[in-house]
């Protein structure tokens, strides 16, 4: 049985990041915590968790049903959440997805309690890479995850002490436009 204290599981980005979220409005957190079973529950506790984080989407900025561009996100997440489970530690028995939105922007945390994003080079590695435009893609031949996040993700950044992958898309990306209703509930 493992057992953790909050400080072990939750985490928060950066002061960078936050600053990328949002201008002035405080930033919305929610955190998903999903245990590891087999392959065909996995696939379908991560889409039944996107179809709530779509929902969280649309809820906090106030989004028509088709209102923003829901696949870029969707992969994101999904890529990631996969991931997770694919590459953490086999004998931990959960992962965590965090999710963070603010006025200008949208971050995902993942964290598997493996010991990849603890590395420094990890680091290194994910938070030196350049956006790819999607249509350079068909280019590359290795279009591995690295590959697809680089084309739908803004801003990448590593917490080692956490090992916490952050990935930033902006809501420009998403075709977010923050609706009058947004606007005058937060004051913005």
């Amino acid at each position: 049985m493992v057992t953790l204290d909050s400080k072990e599981l939750l985490f928060i980005p950066s002061e960078k990041i936050q600053s990328i979220l949002t201008k002035q409005l405080p930033v919305y957190s929610s955190y998903i915590i999903m245990p590891r079973t087999n392959k065909v529950r996995q696939e379908f506790q991560i889409c039944k968790n996107l179809t709530g984080i779509i929902e969280d989407v649309k809820t906090f900025y106030y989004l028509a049903k088709k209102g923003f561009e829901s696949e870029q996100l969707f992969t994101v997440v999904l890529d990631g959440m996969k991931n997770s489970f694919e590459n953490g530690p086999r004998d931990f028995p959960f992962v965590i997805y965090g999710s963070f939105f603010g006025d200008k922007a949208i971050c995902h945390g993942f964290k598997d309690f493996g010991d990849y994003f603890k590395n420094p080079e990890t680091k290194t590695k994910w938070e030196s890479m350049e956006h790819i435009p999607s249509r350079k893609l068909k280019h590359i031949r290795n279009n591995g995850t690295n590959w697809i996040l680089r084309s739908m993700v803004d801003y990448f950044e590593v917490d080692n002490s956490q090992g916490v992958l952050f990935c930033v898309q902006n809501l420009d990306r998403l075709k977010i436009s923050l609706s009058n209703n947004f606007c005058s509930l937060h004051n913005y």
